[in-house]
């Protein structure tokens, strides 16, 4: 009979943070291992955990073929196999389907690769999330009998989301005054502003322009 067999991926993500509004950033990696014959995987069903409010802070969910240069990693030899979909609910679920999604041949892996599109605006420092793949679901290609899946859930490890840090700039408190002075005077003050980084992270101020 043809049997499925799912497994975590050699690169799945570790746990880590990653960026408000990155995207394609990878939440997990499973391998498919098939036998008895080549099986066509029609259904992939990943669970959202953690505290983002996925609706809001997930904007895309996507199903790759990892078979490019480098795996764990979206790049150009990736296969994208479908989405991106969305989140209707907070630690919901989305569901790939396709006649197939993809073939495995009898005794072959193929290895997929979860990634999420994350909101710039709807997530805060600090929150977390979780990708599980809670089902997969295929068809003997010759047979075309139900595979027999084991091996899920495949749970994500927890990555926090780091929202950059902003810089507010303000007059300073002894900003000069209009004045009169002397032609031919030097270093004189005629501007002070305040930066003020944001509590998230350090801030590197890497130019200042001004403008007459």
């Amino acid at each position: 009979p043809p049997t499925l067999v799912v497994g975590a991926g050699p690169q799945r993500p570790a746990a880590g943070t990653v960026s408000a509004g990155t995207a394609q950033a990878p939440v997990n990696q499973v391998t498919l291992s098939a036998s008895g014959e080549a099986i066509g995987v029609t259904g992939v069903t990943v669970t959202a955990g953690g505290s983002v409010n996925d609706p809001t802070g997930v904007v895309g969910v996507r199903l790759y073929l990892d078979n490019g240069t480098t795996a764990g990693v979206v790049d150009a030899g990736d296969s994208l196999l479908a989405g991106p979909l969305t989140y209707r609910a907070a630690n919901g679920t989305v569901s790939f389907s396709g006649s197939p999604l993809t073939v495995g041949a009898q005794g072959t892996t193929a290895t997929l690769l979860v990634t999420y599109d994350f909101s710039a605006a709807g997530v805060s420092n600090g929150q977390t999330v979780t990708a599980g793949v809670t089902a997969v679901s295929g068809t003997g290609q010759t047979s075309l009998s139900a595979a027999s899946v084991s091996g899920v859930p495949v749970g994500g490890n927890v990555l926090s989301v780091a929202v950059g840090g902003g810089l507010t700039v303000t007059s300073g408190p002894r900003n000069p005054a209009g004045q009169t002075v002397l032609s031919g005077t030097v270093r004189v003050p005629v501007l002070q502003v305040a930066l003020q980084a944001g509590p998230q992270e350090d801030l590197l101020v890497t130019s200042l322009r001004l403008t007459q």
